[in-house]
């Protein structure tokens, strides 16, 4: 399917959280411990004590199933592997629909700031979007239910929904409440489409900058078949944190040949099994691939095995370098143990772990794309100092006023670029980065990157083809 260029905002610590990684996607049963972590089955005289203890002098209330999953956590974490985790039931739920192909709810992005729920994105073509919500709104309440106190994923547990059902945003928008009626969708995540760039191009585009879920490899050949003729295909992996082993593995059985394997992975004890295509030979492609920092994991696996096995140029900065694979392992009470279960190697049998795959031409991206956008709490004034104030100078720049500095400080020189970017804006004049300054200046962000003639890694890749 088709759709326009946008820019994506990829936390780099999503690639090490338990949101995406690089998964084996094989049916797992639940592990069948018939064991309790602080029962008599699995127990140390130590653990039980703790137990106890806490039961009965902890101030605070606490669950028995918090303890569990505490204890959990720590053992895992005790094996000082970033990409092994405990996930509870609800983030395990939540880590899965992130792999599917759509899920159901209003399209936005939520997340807490400084003790508020603030919307930080509203995806295009949302509910959320055609019922009127707006960039840094912050929810004071969900069907009339107070968001005090309450956590962000009990907030976002309200938010979602059945497609076709309603949920009422109680919002604080500009100093004033709001209630926002929104009926919830079906929304699509699409994890490969194309777009078209030159009305001449002789090069498909294939946008794959979200993870590989469960229907990539579907979309990723419906996108070849829309592509048609083409002899050269752009594959953007970056900020692409990995995802399903298996959805990449089916897509590169349709590109490269069986001469060599295109990944090889390897057990704790060093045994190796390597993966290979049925093809006689390679599809009839030239490949430029994008790849950056964030580019992770399963997006490596593409990237390098296009490299090594079908001439790909690589074109970005060096990818983010995670060489493991994970599996996941069902616990009875509906969380999941993630665990670090093999390391792969490319296909000249080389890791790229804690390494990365060097691009063949590094280009690094203009300062716009690595601007975050702003999200408020308060109001940012003079003598504050953060990335937020650095985007506003930088777009107040951009869009013409002159800034003597642009350091992320809020020097008193920048009270009247403001108050003048505030009239032409026919905004509230304050002289501070308020929410409707922020919007304002938000969208100006989103309009320069969604421009991919701005985007000088794209570009070069371009020109690289033509």
């Amino acid at each position: 399917m088709s759709r326009e260029y946008t820019r994506k905002q990829v936390v780099r610590t999503a690639i090490i959280s338990a949101s995406i990684a690089a998964v084996v996607s094989v049916s797992i049963v639940a592990l069948s411990l018939n064991v309790n972590i602080f029962g008599a089955s699995l127990q140390t005289l130590e653990l039980k004590q703790v137990n106890e203890i806490i039961q009965k002098e902890f101030y605070g209330s606490v669950e028995e199933s918090q303890l569990q999953a505490g204890a959990i956590s720590g053992a895992v974490s005790a094996l000082g592997d970033i990409h092994s985790s405990y996930m509870s039931a609800d983030e395990t739920a939540a880590f899965r629909e992130r792999l599917e192909s759509s899920f159901e709810g209003i399209g936005a992005m939520i997340q807490a700031l400084d003790g508020k729920i603030v919307i930080s994105e509203v995806l295009e073509g949302s509910p959320a979007l055609k019922a009127g919500l707006q960039q840094n709104d912050q929810i004071q309440a969900v069907d009339g239910n107070s968001v005090e106190n309450q956590s962000l994923d009990e907030v976002i547990a309200q938010v979602k929904g059945p497609a076709g059902s309603e949920v009422v945003l109680t919002l604080w928008r500009n100093g004033e409440i709001v209630d926002l009626p929104i009926t919830r969708a079906s929304i699509s995540q699409e994890s490969a489409a194309t777009m078209t760039l030159d009305q001449e191009e002789t090069y498909g585009y294939i946008d794959m900058r979200q993870s590989f879920g469960a229907s990539t490899a579907r979309e990723f050949a419906h996108v070849l078949e829309q592509l048609g003729a083409v002899s050269t295909l752009v594959i953007d992996l970056r900020d692409n944190p990995g995802g399903y082993l298996d959805a990449v593995s089916e897509i590169l059985s349709t590109l490269v040949s069986s001469a060599q394997p295109y990944v090889i992975i390897e057990d704790r004890n060093g045994n190796q099994r390597e993966m290979r295509s049925d093809l006689t030979e390679n599809a009839q492609y030239d490949y430029v691939v994008l790849v950056n920092e964030n580019t992770a994991s399963a997006a490596e696996i593409m990237s390098a095995a296009l490299q090594q096995l079908a001439d790909a140029t690589i074109v970005g900065t060096t990818t983010y370098g995670k060489g493991t694979v994970q599996k996941q392992f069902d616990l009875l009470d509906g969380g999941v143990l993630k665990l670090t279960v093999e390391h792969w190697l490319t296909p000249n049998g080389t890791s790229i772990n804690e390494v990365g795959v060097t691009p063949d031409v590094e280009v690094s991206p203009s300062i716009y794309y690595q601007l975050p956008t702003i999200t408020l709490s308060e109001t940012i004034q003079v003598d504050q100092a953060n990335t937020k104030v650095l985007t506003a100078q930088y777009m107040l720049s951009y869009a013409g006023y002159e800034i003597d500095q642009i350091d992320g400080v809020f020097h008193e020189s920048l009270v009247g670029v403001l108050k003048q970017f505030q009239t032409d804006q026919k905004l509230p004049v304050t002289g501070v980065i308020d929410v409707p300054t922020a919007n304002a200046l938000n969208t100006l962000l989103k309009a320069y990157t969604n421009d991919y003639k701005n985007d000088v890694q794209l570009q070069r890749a371009i020109e690289l083809v033509q």
